[in-house]
């Protein structure tokens, strides 16, 4: 990480189209990130000098939004801390997830559905059931092309930080009333 910490990450193929990338790219997708993308040492990234003396730029109207552990090494800086927003409301054990779950009675019709088997449609091209997994209830989504998506359910207590978290973050991708 920036900060020089180490942690587990899942990966993700992504088409970038930046001022010194163009193309595909291996990222890592981490939680609570500070920006939208940082590019470190990727084979095909355009020299910085080599944009500024293509477009005329001068050296000051250059910005760049992170710097590298080696550009601070390079300058004789300690790289700052990595500064992410911790979510404690989301911050639940696996038990108390359980417990919140069952508390919801908003879901007692979904854990119903979960011990019937119970499946139903949904459009014309899908069906959504819900399952018990480790005693949490899931929801599947199950399109007739034989695709599925799992997604704990989310109790009632604790949707507001779940839809802030997925939509309020930098990565979330949603523009709010800038669309």
């Amino acid at each position: 990480m920036l900060d020089g910490t180490l942690r587990q990450a899942d990966t993700a193929i992504i088409h970038l189209e930046s001022p010194i990338f163009s193309g595909y790219l291996e990222c890592l997708c981490v939680a609570s990130p500070i920006c939208d993308v940082i590019i470190g040492n990727v084979p095909g990234v355009k020299d910085v000098s080599a944009s500024v003396l293509a477009t005329g730029e001068t050296e000051d109207e250059l910005v760049n939004a992170v710097t590298t552990r080696a550009q601070a090494r390079a300058q004789g800086r300690a790289p700052k801390p990595l500064i992410a927003p911790v979510l404690t409301e989301l911050q639940v054990s696996v038990a108390d997830m359980e417990r919140l779950q069952k508390e919801s009675s908003d879901l007692a019709r979904s854990f119903e559905q979960a011990r019937t088997g119970e499946v139903t449609s949904s459009g014309k091209d899908a069906t959504v059931s819900f399952e018990l997994k480790r005693g949490l209830l899931h929801g599947v989504y199950r399109l007739t092309t034989g695709d599925e998506t799992k997604q704990l359910v989310v109790p009632e207590s604790l949707r507001k930080g779940a839809l802030g978290l997925a939509h309020e973050s930098v990565m979330a991708g949603h523009l709010g009333v800038s669309k």
